[in-house]
């Protein structure tokens, strides 16, 4: 095969990639609600509840990153442990202390999230790097 033939297949995977990168962002954001929002069913405590909905929006991320031998992004600057944090902080916060209904909360939730996140992914935003 030419060599150029594969310079057609770079664009084709790009998109491809964003496109993962977006929906892993979605995923962040629902999973990080959800599993709050199962958490408190459960009658966990708040602080256990928001823990709990991290752990559930980021273990995907942890688990695609050592399947395939990087870095994990949860190591790194990037914002996205902070993004499961406002999205489950969010929604503890709005079903613990507002007459809201759960299904409103939860879209509520999503948003801090979703902003995070695709801020990090959009603009570049990266939290501050450690510096003795």
């Amino acid at each position: 095969m030419h060599p150029c033939r594969h310079l057609h297949l770079v664009p084709l995977l790009r998109a491809r990639l964003r496109l993962l990168l977006w929906a892993d962002a979605v995923g962040l954001a629902l999973f990080s609600v959800l599993g709050t929002a199962k958490a408190l069913q459960a009658a966990a405590p708040a602080v256990v509840a928001v823990v709990m909905g991290v752990m559930s929006a980021t273990f995907g991320g942890l688990m695609r990153d050592t399947l395939l031998a990087r870095e994990s992004v949860l190591l790194g600057p990037e914002i996205y442990v902070t993004a499961a944090l406002g999205g489950s902080a969010g929604y503890a916060l709005l079903n613990l202390s507002t007459g809201l209904p759960a299904g409103v909360s939860l879209l509520l939730a999503l948003l801090p999230a979703l902003v995070l996140r695709a801020g990090a992914l959009r603009f570049g935003w990266r939290l501050p790097l450690y510096r003795r």
